[in-house]
């Protein structure tokens, strides 16, 4: 079995986030490269272990997208009216 672990997160600084702003479905996008090939598309699992968001109802969910033996992209994403500053956590891929 090989497995990969890291972190994600990021938050306003980056130009690309828009998840403290405006209203509706809203994502951010975070590119994670393995550093090499897996056998096979891992499983994923994520772990938040921040979040910095306003008082309303917080809603904020983090989902792996786009798996390969490569890669995967963890997509961060809240709707409505919450405003999130900032998400993070780590990922831990496994494959046989």
């Amino acid at each position: 079995m090989k497995i990969k672990s890291g972190k994600f997160g990021s938050g306003a600084i980056d130009p690309h986030w828009q998840l403290n702003d405006g209203a509706g479905d809203r994502a951010f996008i975070q590119h994670i490269d393995f550093g090499e090939d897996l056998s096979e598309a891992p499983a994923i699992v994520l772990a938040f272990t921040y979040l910095e968001c306003d008082f309303k109802p917080v809603r904020v969910a983090v989902e792996p997208k786009n798996i390969n033996i490569r890669a995967f992209d963890v997509e961060i994403r809240t709707w409505s009216d919450s405003h999130v500053s900032s998400c993070g956590g780590f990922w831990t891929a496994y494959a046989s």
